[in-house]
């Protein structure tokens, strides 16, 4: 014999446990649930919360990172674009190279590949500049 479900007799009228009894654990193939409002200006204080808060709290997340005023809004560019931009920063034929020194003019970016080395983006990229090296304090003992 199959397992009766529980059907409320109207809409609003009844519920599986309470917040003083409540069930241990449980398991569903299916769930439906009414619509949930995600709140994008929330931002996360707990690991601990109801769902619609944590979803809420993700939401935020999502947000800031994209740098955009809504969750939902596309970012104004993706992994895939500036992945795409660097391929071309190192491979393109706008690359030219003498010795460890290139010049991409189409992007208007050059660089010094070695141990103490740099990279500047140009005006295009506000004028950024990398830089790396390696640098050592020696002392020698001097008599006078």
């Amino acid at each position: 014999m199959p397992t009766r479900n529980f059907v409320p007799r109207a809409d609003g009228e009844g519920s599986i446990g309470t917040a003083a009894k409540n069930w241990l654990s449980g398991y569903f193939k299916q769930l439906n649930v009414a619509d949930v409002t995600v709140d994008d200006s929330k931002k996360p204080t707990s690991n601990t919360t109801d769902l619609t808060t944590l979803l809420s709290n993700l939401a935020n997340e999502i947000k800031q990172s994209k740098g955009t005023d809504d969750w939902k809004t596309a970012p104004a560019t993706n992994l895939a674009t500036l992945a795409s931009l660097v391929g071309k920063l190192t491979s393109d034929s706008n690359v030219t190279w003498e010795d460890n020194k290139f010049t991409n003019s189409k992007f208007g970016i050059t660089g010094l590949m070695e141990q103490n080395g740099y990279i500047c983006f140009g005006k295009n990229f506000g004028g950024l500049i990398l830089q790396w090296g390696y640098g050592g304090a020696f002392w020698f003992a001097v008599g006078v």
